[in-house]
Parts: structure tokens; C-alpha cells; sequence
């Protein structure tokens, strides 16, 4: 793809559906920040590709290293939804608490997204203490202490 200056832009990921494009600006958790001239020149090389003319609604996330804020809507192109950013650590959190994702082969592409984290040094969620935390206010600790002494 070309912007208007003539340059090479390829976004990293591109999803086709059947009336919304996804087009995917990826910074790996290592790798450099995401820049606001490089969103602008792939939204503007998406905007002119005409294999893309025929989609209704065009999403433009980045992912990653997101230093500058999301562009404004005023910004983008018509077709365009409101940009999306987000980084790693978040995205790994909802992929994880997720509810929608329940099925065997859901769970599957979950684990495929744990250890493809874990490749970039990311180390597996450590689940939250608060549940044992909230818990505690509810038993009667001193009970516990007590049984614990017989035990010897």
C-alpha cells in the first residue's frame, strides 16, 4: 500500500470480514513506541486502496507501546470507527477474564495467546490474592489458630 507521498505502508495485521476491515498496528512489548505518523500514513494508504473501497466500517487499532493518545475522531477518515489503543498488559487481563471465551477451541486460542506472551518474556498472570484476601473477613481466624495447636 502507498500513501499520498508515494511511501510503502503495511500495517501488520489486516482482518477482512464480511463489512468491517480491522487494521492492526503492532509494537512487540520490547520493540520501539507506536508513532502518530505512522497510524496517519496507514489510515490514508487503507483510505485510497481500492481492495478496501467496498468495507462500511474500517477499525484502526494499535497495539502495543501505545505512547501518543488514540487519534481523535476528527481525524480519521469517513468509514473509519474511533481508534482503539491498548497495550500488552491490559489485553492479556481481559483475554484472561474474559467470560465469552468458553469453549473448548476458545480456551485453546487463549493458551496459544498465553504462550505466544510468554515467547516475549512476558511471564504468566499470577492470579490476585483479593479473593483469599475477602474471604479472610468472613472466617473466624482465631478458630483456625486455635485448631492449629492441637495439631502438634
Amino acid at each position: 500500500m502507498e500513501n499520498s507521498s508515494g511511501n510503502k505502508v503495511e500495517p501488520d495485521v489486516v482482518l477482512h470480514f464480511e463489512q468491517e476491515l480491522f487494521v492492526i498496528e503492532v509494537k512487540p512489548p520490547f520493540g520501539g513506541t507506536q508513532s502518530r505518523m505512522q497510524w496517519l500514513n496507514q489510515i490514508e494508504a487503507v483510505k485510497r486502496n481500492e481492495a478496501y473501497a467496498e468495507y462500511e466500517k474500517i477499525y484502526f487499532i494499535a497495539l502495543g507501546n501505545v505512547g501518543p493518545e488514540a487519534l481523535e475522531q476528527s481525524a480519521l477518515p469517513v468509514r473509519f470507527e474511533p481508534m482503539a489503543a491498548c497495550e500488552w498488559e491490559p489485553l492479556r487481563h481481559w483475554l484472561r477474564q474474559n467470560a465469552h471465551f468458553s469453549t473448548r477451541q476458545d480456551k485453546a486460542i487463549l493458551r496459544d495467546w498465553q504462550n505466544a506472551f510468554e515467547l516475549y518474556g512476558m511471564a504468566p498472570m499470577i492470579p490476585s490474592w483479593q479473593p483469599m484476601v475477602d474471604m479472610t473477613r468472613s472466617i473466624d481466624l482465631a478458630a483456625g489458630l486455635e485448631q492449629l495447636q492441637h495439631w502438634r
